[in-house]
């Protein structure tokens, strides 16, 4: 296991050369649309002169090699600031995929000739399987704040639970913002520890997307030398993820959006920016609190009976940052949800899932302070939201220390920071009785054990 200590010693030797086209940490992220995928990859340098950034795809090895779609159409490549630092992001829209469907690819830059799709530079044959048209079970695993130490783990034990959902397209991974840590480093490693976080991630991005909220620690670098203004406000994380929204030309950045899986509606908000009293300056295009309150209230429960919310500042947690010893709500946790929490009740918002503290929390489904159950296992036809911490992903600062909570406080049914871990949220839609679903959300820490669990079911 690399150390701290290591991470420098390798950035010495190792640095991306202008002239290095190859295909490096290619992952996948979901669009609004069920029957489209993004595939997205990173490169060193990048010239004209060795294509445009495509994809081929095909049903088998076999078709890929001999008879592929490709897509590259209105496929993008973006750079910022010094393009010798910071490098070429490129983005491929795959459009009009069939449904439970395993797909062989492969990413690259090429061109046609006579109809034909050829690469010059490419990376190796990966797979995924698309989702269902509209699964009525679908799993996903939620953690936040992962940097590129004390993660191993649990990105161990998610890859094991990656391989058994090999087949099953409705299956994804959820990180709910601090992505990578860079920002912990010197400025000159900035970049650098970004590409190590992705290759961490290599023997699964390529197969199961990946979604992302922005959180703090993507803010900018804070430490010099070379802590360039070019990299502030975001930048990194709004070129190297592909969310909802970063195509629509109203909008065109990741930081809120929602899409539809299934029996799930994910409403991911800005903790960060963009809302009355928030930590940070820039402002993005587009209303954000009224984008999400639009997203909250246009959802049919008919066909999409639960409505979860995704961002990564809590909005009830017990640290000492966010609540008093009584358990009322200060600091940034009192400003979402002086914004936020009205909107989550009116809407019948179910659960809302974040990080930020690292640590495991679960609260009792609470509003406005007031509890509506303290039953710690199976809930039904709740009228307020559960609130879930998932912020044990693994990153450089560890986990928060005890002094940092309150204990005792009436809203909190757990609250552990034993060691990292992660969530894995499972949803059931009934075939017949379409409103009624069955939520299981379980949490494990990063030997595997399970630390907490409970159902949800919703009937109406």
């Amino acid at each position: 296991m690399a150390s701290h200590y290591d991470l420098f010693r390798e950035f010495k030797t190792v640095r991306g050369s202008s002239s290095d086209y190859g295909v490096k940490f290619v992952h996948l992220s979901y669009t609004m649309n069920a029957n489209e995928m993004v595939v997205q990859w990173h490169t060193y340098g990048y010239d004209e002169k060795i294509g445009k950034p495509m994809v081929l795809i095909g049903r088998s090895a076999q078709e890929l090699n001999s008879a592929p779609q490709w897509f590259g159409v209105g496929a993008q490549t973006s750079t910022y600031g010094d393009s010798s630092v910071t490098g070429f992001d490129h983005a491929v829209l795959l459009t009009n995929l069939t449904f439970d469907t395993t797909f062989y690819y492969k990413a690259g830059f090429g061109s046609v000739v006579n109809g034909a799709p050829q690469l010059s530079v490419s990376s190796e044959v990966h797979s995924f399987t698309t989702r269902s048209a509209d699964p009525d079970e679908v799993t996903v695993v939620m953690f936040g704040d992962m940097g590129v130490f004390f993660c191993y783990e649990n990105i161990d034990r998610i890859t094991e639970l990656s391989k058994k959902h090999a087949n099953d397209g409705n299956f994804f991974i959820y990180h709910v913002g601090d992505i990578s840590y860079a920002d912990s480093y010197p400025g000159i490693m900035y970049q650098y520890v970004w590409n190590k976080f992705f290759e961490h991630w290599e023997g699964v991005h390529p197969s199961v997307p990946y979604m992302v909220t922005v959180g703090n620690h993507e803010h900018a670098p804070r430490m010099g030398p070379e802590r360039h203004e070019y990299e502030f406000n975001f930048t990194a994380y709004n070129h190297k993820f592909y969310m909802p929204l970063r195509n629509n030309t109203d909008y065109g950045h990741n930081m809120w959006y929602h899409f539809d899986f299934g029996p799930i509606r994910w409403v991911a908000f800005d903790s960060e920016t963009n809302y009355p009293n928030c930590p940070y300056d820039p402002v993005f295009k587009g209303d954000h609190v009224g984008y999400v309150r639009n997203a909250l209230q246009t959802v049919n429960r008919d066909e999409t009976p639960l409505m979860l919310t995704v961002g990564h500042r809590p909005l009830y947690c017990t640290e000492k940052e966010f609540s008093d010893a009584n358990g009322n709500v200060v600091g940034s946790a009192k400003h979402l949800k002086d914004v936020f929490e009205q909107d989550w009740k009116a809407n019948k918002v179910d659960m809302m899932v974040c990080g930020h503290a690292h640590v495991y929390e679960r609260q009792y489904p609470i509003y406005n302070g007031t509890i509506e159950t303290k039953n710690p296992t199976n809930y039904t036809d709740l009228s307020d939201p559960l609130y879930l911490i998932s912020g044990a992903g693994g990153c450089l600062g560890g986990l928060d220390k005890d002094h940092d909570f309150n204990r005792g406080i009436p809203w909190s049914f757990m609250s552990y920071n034993k060691e990292e871990g992660f969530g894995v949220l499972k949803v059931k839609r009934d075939k017949i009785n379409r409103r009624q679903v069955t939520v299981n959300w379980q949490f494990f820490n990063d030997k595997g054990d399970l630390v907490d669990q409970f159902t949800l079911t919703k009937t109406k």
